[in-house]
């Protein structure tokens, strides 16, 4: 609702982020540089994780923290609940700040879904705990969008050529 608008009045010259599941847009480029894979996490001793078979109905019932509404993937969280005949989560933290988010969940039942790559150190060091149940959220496309007809400044398009050039070096 923010960059969108932005890029399209010309104040910005591309977006980067999580590519909506309808992508044609006939004024914009969109392009997928990776998928991206993340997880439904919780505290280390969290009591989902002491389950040996976790249900949608137990997720729904949980606070959870969110990115905002106007977000593509607050968006497929939200379907997803739908999708599966349920309201979306009532009991929610609205954050995109991961020192923040990082310490809710530490400090809290609250679970939130967060892409592998933000929460290795946590996984590794046992402060965090995936929860094994999988949203179709959980997996999305990152990728880039500009203005089809304006073309990229050269200082955007060295940019993007090293954002594919690292998006083809990530490891899977």
């Amino acid at each position: 609702d923010i960059l969108m608008p932005a890029l399209r009045s010309g104040d910005v010259d591309m977006v980067v982020g999580r590519l909506p599941e309808f992508r044609y847009r006939k004024e914009l480029m969109q392009e997928v540089l990776f998928d991206e894979q993340a997880a439904i996490v919780v505290r280390y001793g969290h009591p989902l994780t002491k389950r040996d078979v976790v249900m949608f109905d137990d997720l729904a019932r949980c606070d959870w923290i969110l990115p905002p509404p106007e977000t593509t993937l607050r968006r497929q969280i939200d379907k997803e609940f739908l999708d599966r005949n349920y309201a979306p989560p009532a009991n929610v933290v609205e954050s995109v700040s991961f020192l923040n988010n990082r310490s809710l969940l530490l400090n809290s039942d609250m679970v939130c879904i967060v892409p592998y790559h933000v929460v290795d150190l946590e996984l590794r060091h046992g402060l965090m705990s995936v929860v094994p149940f999988e949203l179709k959220a959980t997996s999305g496309p990152i990728g880039i969008s500009y203005r089809r007809d304006a073309g990229l400044s050269p200082a955007a398009a060295a940019f993007l050529d090293q954002l594919r050039l690292t998006a083809k070096n990530l490891p899977d």
